[in-house]
This record gives structure tokens, sequence and C-alpha cells, in this order.
């Protein structure tokens, strides 16, 4: 099970903002505002929802390190490989430095690689992989697949972004799970 390592900026009178995603019952459920707690470098105004297995957190499991969370955010145009590259870093590196426990430990900083598989219209599918520091469960670093779905609505200057996660290779048992994640809204309905 994941561990809540960020609070919610925001008031606590503030209500839950719609769901993104349509994912399995068994999955934990986060919501973040923008600017993240953790990733205050990311300057996007509005939200993250994210979604985590059971199995998350359990290095024998074939989820572990695997997961999902959607970005509903204004956007003045669709985000290119290489901004999402550079806000894939800004955000694992500031969730592994919120959670590093080791005092006084250099977290080594994460990088990302992307590549557009397809461009159409306002939407956009990328594939790539983000390296990073595992701070909560292995304490080294790692290679996580990611496959980010992006949808852009010019009339309401809205992106929604689907990230998919996992260290497993992209034909694995592990990504046919991940993909039957879908967003539940159409942004420019």
């Amino acid at each position: 099970m994941f561990v809540h390592c960020c609070v919610l900026t925001g008031s606590s009178q503030e209500q839950e903002p719609p769901m993104l995603l349509v994912v399995d019952s068994t999955w934990t459920k986060e919501i973040f505002h923008f600017p993240i707690g953790f990733a205050q470098t990311l300057t996007y105004s509005g939200y993250e929802e994210a979604h985590f297995p059971p199995g998350w957190g359990d290095r024998e499991s074939p989820q572990f390190w695997s997961y999902a969370f959607a970005w509903y955010i204004d956007a003045s145009s669709s985000l290119t490989a290489s901004q999402l590259e550079q806000d894939l870093q800004k955000y694992f590196d500031g969730l592994m430095q919120a959670v590093n426990k080791e005092k006084g430990k250099q977290i080594p900083p994460s990088t990302s690689l992307l590549t557009a598989t397809e461009i159409k219209d306002d939407t956009a599918l990328f594939e790539g992989t983000v390296h990073t520091h595992d701070s909560f469960r292995s304490r080294a670093m790692m290679s996580l697949q990611v496959r980010i779905e992006q949808q852009f609505c010019r009339a309401t200057q809205k992106a929604l972004l689907v990230f998919r996660f996992s260290p497993q290779a992209f034909d694995r048992a592990i990504w046919e799970e991940l993909h039957k994640i879908r967003p539940l809204i159409e942004l420019c309905e």
C-alpha cells in the first residue's frame, strides 16, 4: 500500500474535484492540487489524481512500483516531449527528496527520456523511461517505463495527461492492467 507522503494544498473545506480516471476499485487514490507540495517547481494550475495498486509497495509483487496518475491542468497548448521530460524530472526529484528518510543522503537527480509515438490533432502519445531514486523502498536508483496519453482542448485551454508507470518492460502483464485505466472525461465535450 502507498504511504501517504504529501498533504493536499488548499483548505480542508475544499471539495474533491471530479474523478478523471476509471480504475479498479482495489487501488488507492490520492488527489494533489497544483502546485503539488513535493514538486513546487511545477507551476501548473489544476490537480493530479493518482492511483496505486495493492502491490505497489511490495517488492515481490508484479505490481511493485506500477501505478498511474492523471493531470488535469490549464494549458495554452499541448505539452511537448521535452516539457514532459523536464516535468517528470522535477516531479520525481521533489517526491524522492520529500520521502527521503536517510539524513544527509544526497538523492541523485532524476532523468527522463520520452519519444512521441503518435501525434494527431490535439492528442499525443509518448513513451519512455524515468531514472530516479527509490526513496520509498530500495533506497537505490531504479528505471520506470512510462507511457503518457495527452488530450488538449483549445476551446477550454485544458489538458488531460494520463501517466502510466512500471519498472517492468512494456510486454509484461502489468501493462495490460495499466492500460485498462481510462480517462473518464472528454475535454472538449
